[in-house]
């Protein structure tokens, strides 16, 4: 699947402007939009709101790849898991400190 993030800007004021979307279908990713609408309520600013959208476009990306489904249930959500996905992710400023491999 392609996910998308699209901005569609609304007269809700409890709705985030930034969906993030199955491309082929518009089918809404509901566990991601829901978290955007609830940072809405908070009143970040767009820019935040749009940064969260592409940080969690870019994990269910990777959670697709690995697990082949868009769904994620929060017992799945462990350390490993996270740990995981930050090893899978291009290092793209030299200063970051490296993330520590777990023994098995």
């Amino acid at each position: 699947m392609t996910f998308r993030v699209v901005h569609q800007p609304s007269n809700n004021q409890t709705r985030c402007p930034y969906r993030v979307i199955v491309q082929a279908t518009g089918r809404e990713i509901d566990w991601i939009n829901q978290y955007l609408d609830y940072e809405t309520l908070r009143r970040l600013a767009d820019n935040t709101l749009k940064s969260y959208a592409h940080e969690l476009l870019h994990f269910l990306r990777w959670w697709e790849s690995v697990h082949h489904t868009d769904a994620i249930h929060k017992d799945a959500l462990t350390e490993s898991t996270l740990l995981d996905y930050v090893r899978s992710s291009p290092v793209n400023n030299a200063s970051s400190p490296a993330v520590p491999s777990t023994s098995a």
